[in-house]
């Protein structure tokens, strides 16, 4: 395996953890939705965006004022960090 750049590690290990969740994911229940709905960091959801596009279900990321709500309420309350 060829060594990667610092710059690129985060990316690289960041794809692998969403590719390894969706599989298991796809493995314990047998499949997944059809439809996903996003909330959380713009650049983060649109990686995952991109990895459920490949299992060929759509994800969207929802942007609206109550999605933006949730994320506050979560965030805050430190169930997820920023």
């Amino acid at each position: 395996m060829a060594s990667l750049p610092a710059d690129s590690l985060s990316d690289y290990l960041s794809g692998t953890l969403i590719g390894l969740e969706i599989g298991g994911s796809m493995a314990l229940r047998g499949s997944l939705p059809r439809h996903i709905h996003l909330i959380g960091n713009d650049e983060l959801c649109m990686r995952y965006v991109k990895a459920l596009h490949a299992v060929i279900i759509q994800a969207v990321m929802s942007n609206t004022t109550a999605t933006a709500g949730l994320w506050k309420l979560a965030t805050t309350a430190g169930v997820v960090k920023a």
